[in-house]
């Protein structure tokens, strides 16, 4: 394996580790205790970015479908770029 596609495969896994992050973010959003700490707040900064793209955009009822949509893209964008360094 070359450095190139150690390269990419890093950057898939470390998109798959921010995937997760963004999924416990919006799991602890449920949890009204939660919000307010400071563990909390450190989720959210990690997270923002993602939620300022994709956050809003796609309201069905009480639902934001936006963020899990783009949550989803980014999984799948994720599964590429590692398959992508499978074949590099």
């Amino acid at each position: 394996m070359g450095f190139l596609a150690l390269f990419i495969r890093v950057i898939g896994y470390a998109l798959y580790v921010y995937c997760s992050l963004i999924a416990i973010y919006f799991l602890l959003g449920w949890i009204s205790e939660i919000r307010g700490t400071k563990f909390y707040r450190i989720f959210y900064r990690i997270v923002y970015p993602f939620e300022r793209i994709f956050g809003g955009k796609l309201i069905i009822g009480m639902f934001d479908l936006g963020s899990t949509l783009g949550l989803i893209m980014l999984v799948v964008i994720a599964r590429a770029i590692i398959m992508l360094s499978y074949y590099i």
